[in-house]
């Protein structure tokens, strides 16, 4: 198959000074050794050594002002030298790195082993931290098998690639270069799986008959025997079995087999959805869904009914979930599935409500397919529920406060409201209960 000619995009606003002026100036600024505290001693020891020192003949300031510049200049020199070594020596530790990690489980540390630690010079520190992906704890140490650098992701997502970024400062304050660095590395970072009453689920999303089949089919057979009962029929006696023992019992219709429908389930990425997309995984991996499931996520093209392949699927739905874009493909999944005989659809939600909702609410209208909808409450496994924030504060709180993703709390409830009347059913998983609670009834009879 012919992969279609692609054809480069044009540089979209501001043009020449986006594309090229404007990265090539903030590369200058990165690499260039002195901060604005610097230039201020800089400039203001160069005034004393002129003015003061030289032409008032201040031999005081003269001095002052001489150690001063001597102090800076020195410190920006081995800011400089601790930048080339340190250039080199990254170079020599990223070329044993692996160019593949097994996967990894949200906030469980990864390792990557150095040759050899960073560079040390007198009054210069050498630091960095992950431009990309974001969100990611990152520190270096040691251990008896030599130095390392340590990470921790707290959220899911697929790495193609990481940029570093390296500050090489002193610790005066004076100087500073950072460099940028790029390394490929392929990893999955997949979410915990959480505890799920199996026999809850089942009663909860499949479903089935009580009463016995009265066909007597092989769906059916009256296989098993129970001592007679009052208003049990006469025709149900086992007549030969109370000649011998004197004891009147019955013949035991099994409980039918209801043949379960085809299920699929479907992942919407967005904000806060670490634990839904914990619990998609829990229910995969367990074989809940039964046979001949299928499964889609956000960020993926098309669907997968492997279980391997939707890791990678819960996988690089994090993407999704991290750029705060949420681009529900939810509509094309159930049209799909509904021509492919699936009868129902579990979908996933985050807990923080956003405009993805109209887009859902709109896709579970697709005829052929009941949909019902999962969420929990996000970034709160355990404790108590903090009290709601009014409106105002919700809206204002961003711009000025910034919560890790770990410490957010979602909001199920909100969702699961704005969803009324849509869909089967509304669930909510709730982790101190490993179990399902239906919320508000049926959305729709």
């Amino acid at each position: 198959m012919t992969n279609p000619r692609v054809v480069p995009k044009a540089p979209s606003g501001g043009g020449l000074w986006a594309s090229r002026i404007k990265p090539r100036l903030a590369m200058a600024w990165r690499i260039f050794p002195v901060k604005p505290a610097g230039l201020v001693i800089l400039g203001g020891a160069t005034l004393l050594l002129v003015y003061f020192g030289l032409m008032q003949q201040d031999l005081i300031l003269l001095m002052t002002s001489l150690v001063v510049a001597v102090v800076a200049i020195l410190d920006i020199f081995l800011v400089c030298l601790g930048a080339v070594l340190t250039h080199y020596w990254w170079n020599e530790a990223s070329s044993g790195f692996p160019a593949e990690i097994s996967a990894l489980l949200v906030n469980a540390p990864g390792r990557l082993h150095l040759l050899k630690p960073p560079p040390w010079l007198p009054l210069v520190e050498v630091n960095w931290r992950w431009l990309a992906p974001q969100g990611v704890k990152v520190r270096w140490s040691k251990d008896p098998e030599g130095a390392f650098e340590e990470f921790v992701f707290h959220q899911r997502c697929l790495v193609n690639g990481i940029e570093r970024e390296f500050e090489i400062c002193d610790v005066l304050g004076f100087a500073s270069i950072r460099l940028r660095r790029r390394q490929g590395l392929t990893l999955q970072v997949l979410p915990v799986p959480l505890p799920l009453n199996r026999r809850t689920f089942v009663t909860a999303f499949h479903g089935g008959d009580d009463v016995s089949d009265p066909r007597g089919e092989a769906v059916g057979d009256r296989v098993d025997m129970r001592q007679y009962a009052a208003g049990d029929p006469p025709k149900l006696l086992l007549w030969k079995l109370y000649a011998r023992t004197g004891r009147l019992m019955v013949r035991q219709p099994e409980r039918a087999i209801a043949p379960t429908p085809r299920t699929c389930a479907y992942l919407v990425a967005g904000p806060l959805d670490e634990t839904c997309a914990a619990l998609m995984r829990t229910i995969l991996e367990s074989g809940l869904l039964g046979s001949g499931w299928r499964f889609g996520a956000d960020g993926n093209q098309g669907h997968c009914d492997r279980v391997e392949e939707a890791l990678t699927f819960l996988a690089r739905s994090g993407n999704v979930a991290q750029s705060g874009k949420p681009q529900p493909a939810l509509r094309a999944f159930l049209q799909q599935a509904a021509r492919d005989g699936y009868t129902g659809c579990m979908v996933a939600l985050p807990s923080l409500p956003g405009k993805w909702l109209e887009e859902v609410r709109a896709s579970a209208r697709v005829a052929g397919i009941e949909v019902s909808f999962v969420t929990s409450p996000g970034g709160l496994v355990s404790g108590a529920r903090p009290r709601p924030m009014p409106a105002w504060w919700k809206r204002i709180s961003p711009m000025l406060l910034s919560t890790p993703p770990e410490l957010r709390v979602g909001e199920p409830e909100e969702v699961l409201n704005q969803l009324a009347g849509v869909g089967k059913e509304r669930w909510m998983y709730l982790p101190a209960q490993e179990g399902f609670v239906r919320y508000g009834g049926r959305a729709r009879v």
